[in-house]
């Protein structure tokens, strides 16, 4: 626990600097290092891949995806890429350097888990993202902290045992409960700290749906991790393990966020 704590007294301020001090390509930067650590804990690390070169490969795909986020969004370039990463891949392959199934994983690893972090790039991009790209935060944390405790004290039904033994559907509801009523102290925020009007019931219902969000995306990458036979995808963060053994949770969380803005005026600047 006390690491957990050490690590959140240093890692919070980080994340506050890269969002919010940094200026917006600063911010695509860090997300595409990001980028590059995902491709080692959930390629390397996990033993999915086995060569080097295609690891590279996928790191250098992986990085462009937050930068092409910021700097083009044009779906030329994109398409244009996912051509040329093909070509490479499948080449490697047929030269002995990869199977099948470590193609397919490449996919994953290096588009779209890319493509679902880089979702914190069209938040900050739209007016009101400054005041909602903090929400995916608190919304998947403070499920993950809520199912922690409910599931450690009251937990008795097992959630998906064969994936992860210590989820429980308590704590799932838990779970829910933290995440909303963070939103409800978001909106709080919102208003009467950064002095906007939030869309209340939106941004309530999202910390409601966001929640079991969260649980499956934590869920999707346990199941990587059980049937890799590791139980951490690194030692990065002390107490959490590695930097996808932290932001699992977010990865769904953050574009479901950027698509509600894009339908509804979540804050009203």
């Amino acid at each position: 626990m006390l690491s957990r704590i050490l690590t959140a007294v240093v890692g919070v301020p980080l994340l506050l600097t890269a969002i919010f001090i940094t200026p917006g390509w600063g911010f695509a930067i860090v997300l595409a290092a990001a980028c590059v650590l995902i491709q080692k804990e959930l390629l390397w690390n996990t033993g999915l891949v086995k060569s080097k070169t295609v690891l590279v490969t996928a790191a250098i795909f992986a990085a462009l995806v937050p930068l092409w986020s910021w700097f083009d969004r044009h779906e030329t370039s994109l398409v244009a890429a996912l051509v040329l990463l093909t070509l490479v891949v499948f080449a490697m392959g047929m030269r002995g350097r990869a199977h099948f199934n470590a193609i397919v994983n490449v996919y994953f690893s290096a588009l779209i888990v890319p493509l679902m972090l880089s979702a914190f790039v069209g938040i900050l991009a739209l007016p009101e993202g400054k005041y909602m790209v903090l929400f995916p935060f608190a919304a998947a944390w403070l499920s993950d902290t809520g199912g922690y405790f409910i599931g450690r004290f009251f937990g008795r039904h097992k959630l998906c045992p064969k994936i992860s033994p210590k989820k429980t559907v308590e704590g799932g509801i838990g779970g829910v409960i933290f995440a909303t009523a963070a939103a409800a102290i978001y909106c709080v925020v919102l208003k009467f700290i950064c002095g906007v009007r939030p869309l209340w019931w939106a941004i309530i219902l999202l910390g409601f749906v966001c929640s079991p969000v969260a649980q499956f995306g934590d869920l999707i990458f346990s199941f990587i991790k059980r049937e890799q036979g590791i139980k951490d995808y690194g030692k990065l963060i002390p107490g959490h393990g590695g930097f996808m053994d932290r932001c699992d949770s977010i990865l769904l969380v953050a574009p479901i966020i950027w698509l509600a803005m894009r339908w509804l005026p979540l804050v009203i600047v």
